[in-house]
């Protein structure tokens, strides 16, 4: 499983270096996995949690802050931690609502086009019935 990760770290990073030029300092970094002997005990910074979903520390703090993700376990100054179980429940959790919620839109959308093409031969139906026959 390890060596899974590594090779998609590996092959993330080759990527990223043709797209930003390997002599950018745009190139994000990337952070490698935990390993698998740390268990849901070790504690993570902010970077590694915002890291796991791809999006930046502001976004990860304004879930933090909001309460949709989880609280530190340790807050202290310039050592802030969270408990990396707790991180991977959140982003379990996100994804799973992210996947309801773009089925229940799929769902809606479905129910609005079937309920356009029933108003539009409805209003065709109309029109034919109110037209005067010509002669």
């Amino acid at each position: 499983m390890t060596s899974l990760h590594n090779h998609q770290h590996t092959a993330i990073a080759a990527s990223l270096a043709t797209a930003y030029g390997s002599g950018s300092n745009k190139r994000p970094k990337l952070r490698r996995p935990p390993p698998e002997a740390f268990g849901d005990d070790a504690v993570v910074d902010a970077t590694f949690c915002a890291s796991g979903g791809s999006v930046s520390l502001s976004w990860w703090h304004a879930k933090v802050a909001s309460g949709e993700a989880p609280e530190p376990v340790i807050r202290a100054p310039r050592f802030t931690r969270w408990r990396l179980g707790d991180v991977r429940k959140f982003w379990i959790d996100f994804v799973a609502k992210a996947a309801l919620q773009t089925q229940v839109g799929q769902d809606l959308q479905d129910r609005a086009t079937k309920a356009s093409a029933a108003a539009k031969a409805v209003r065709q139906a109309r029109a034919k019935a109110a037209t005067p026959p010509q002669a």
